[in-house]
Parts: structure tokens; sequence; C-alpha cells
């Protein structure tokens, strides 16, 4: 019966020596040295509903409250987008 670990072993030097993968790791470490980090305002988005739906629950308009929360965060993310746009030079 063929050992499975010796098995295992073979197949992950065979992998490493794989040159389609090779060729993609240094393409994405040249990728990511070039490239700047940009912000998410996605969160914004989500804190914001949140605390609207929080808000209109308690004013009972839970519906006012989510859609309130989603333009307010939405306006947040746009904004942290076109800062980070001008930021970054794109």
């Amino acid at each position: 019966m063929p050992d499975l670990a010796s098995a295992h072993a073979g197949f992950l030097l065979h992998c490493r020596r794989d040159r389609v993968a090779e060729k993609r790791r240094k393409w994405q470490e040249s990728h990511m040295a070039n490239q700047t980090q940009s912000f998410g305002g996605g969160i914004f988005i989500v804190i914001a509903i949140a605390i609207g739906t929080a808000i209109g629950t308690a004013e009972g308009q839970p519906t006012i409250g989510v859609l309130g929360g989603a333009l307010v965060g939405i306006a947040i993310a746009i904004v942290v987008w076109l800062r980070d746009r001008k930021r970054t030079g794109e």
C-alpha cells in the first residue's frame, strides 16, 4: 500500500513547480506593490441603516428609518469615494 504522506508531499512539490502559479504570483506581487490603498465607504451604509432602523422603530416608522439611514449612508459613502478618488489621483 502506498504511503499517503509521501504521495501528498510529491503532489505538493509538483504543484510548486507549476509555471502558471509562478506567473500568477509574480503578476499579483507587482500589481499589489504598485497599487495605492483605497478606502471603502460601505461600512457607513450599513451603520447608517442600522441606526436609522433603530430610530425609526423607536418612532414607530421603521421603514422610514431604513430609507433615511440608507440615504445618509449612501451620501457618506459617496463623499468617502470622492475624497479617495481625489487622493489617489484616479
